[in-house]
């Protein structure tokens, strides 16, 4: 996986907006980083969707690797391929 703010990452409302940040909370003070800013109409869907991205990343990678596992068949090799277009996608990444 390519490197991403590390920490929690969550969704909060910021005035008009909402605003996805991570908190790492290492020994010491915790340290807040923003990581981006949601306006418009779909605001708060795209950042909680921002927010689920690390996550969803990590259930993508587990499942392509069970998928891998498993063997071939038609629709695992479908699946197989959405799974590692969209982790490319996430990650910069060219298979």
């Amino acid at each position: 996986m390519s490197a991403r703010t590390e920490g929690k990452w969550s969704s909060l409302a910021w005035g008009d907006n909402f605003k996805v940040e991570s908190v790492d909370r290492t020994p010491g003070l915790p340290i807040v980083k923003e990581i981006a800013l949601c306006g418009g109409p779909n605001r708060e869907a795209n950042a909680r969707l921002l927010a689920a991205s690390p996550d969803l990343l990590r259930a993508a990678e587990a499942a392509r690797n069970c998928i891998v596992e498993l063997g071939p068949s038609q629709s695992r090799a479908e699946l197989l391929e959405l799974l590692t277009l969209a982790i490319e996608k996430a990650t910069g990444a060219q298979a």
